[in-house]
Parts: structure tokens; sequence; C-alpha cells
């Protein structure tokens, strides 16, 4: 699978907390022919949790969370997510080339 991966800041969030930091991580599913995204809660308190803190997981979306990368794009705008130039082209490439490897840093 490719995978995209940057840290960020989450401006909307519940009950209208402050920002947190996040994690983000998506990219092109090859197995499974989609894109995923998981944006992961790095805020002090959810670091204390025992388990992993997710702002957003499109795993525990119905049907297994079908996202295109335009999905993916406007997930993390509705997050208050700044999105990096060119990722929206990144993971539409990824797609085309079915992409099955590679990782990169934004």
């Amino acid at each position: 699978m490719s995978q995209h991966v940057f840290d960020a800041f989450a401006t909307v969030t519940p009950l209208n907390s402050v920002a947190r930091p996040v994690e983000v991580f998506c990219g092109w599913d090859r197995p499974d022919q989609r894109h995923f995204l998981v944006v992961e809660d790095m805020s002090d308190a959810a670091q204390e949790q025992p388990f992993a803190q997710y702002v957003f997981s499109n795993l525990r979306l119905p049907g297994g969370g079908q996202m295109t990368a335009q999905d993916v794009v406007d997930t993390l705008v509705a997050h208050g997510v700044p999105v990096p130039d060119g990722l929206l082209e990144a993971l539409q490439e990824d797609k085309a080339q079915d992409k099955g490897e590679g990782r990169r840093h934004w």
C-alpha cells in the first residue's frame, strides 16, 4: 500500500475545544482497491490512554469505509486538518499506478 504521513493540528474538535495535534496516515490500499485515511489524536491526554485514540478512521465507516482520494481530502478539511499541497494528486496517482508500496512524509 502507498503511505502518506504528516503531522498537523485538527481545529474542528468535539465541544469546540482547542486544536489538537494529530498524525495523518493515508494512501492507496492495493489489496482492497481503495483509499484509506486514519487520523490519530496525538494530544497529551490521548497519549496517556492505553490504546490509540482516533479522530477518524475509514475502517469505522459502514461497509468498511470505501473512500476516494477526494473523500480523503474532504474528510481532512471537515476536521480542520490542513491538506498539504499536492496530496490529492499524489493519492490519485497512487490509484492510477495501483501503487503497492512507498512511504512519503509531507
